[in-house]
């Protein structure tokens, strides 16, 4: 009766939050990377400097992969369901 429409209205919701939360976390991914090129602090202790250098280097990447994997998905989606 009624299922028809509504499908297709979450349907179109699910695939504009699979691209808008695959875009955040491309962002997020590429922010921890720049973060992690920040210039040290003087005191800055040797865990911390780490800690920085992990952002860029498993971090950031692991974010921007998972950002990239839902942005694919959102547009596969859109081409299948979305007239």
């Amino acid at each position: 009766m009624m299922s028809g429409p509504m499908m297709m209205m979450d349907r179109r919701r699910l695939v504009g939050a699979a691209l808008l939360l695959g875009l955040f976390f491309l962002f997020l991914g590429a922010f921890f990377v720049d973060l992690s090129h920040a210039t040290p602090n003087p005191g800055e202790s040797q865990e911390a400097a780490i800690a920085r250098q992990n952002l860029g280097a498993v971090t950031g990447p692991a974010l921007a992969h998972f950002g990239m994997f839902l942005f694919v998905l959102g547009l596969i989606a859109a081409a299948v369901f979305v007239e």
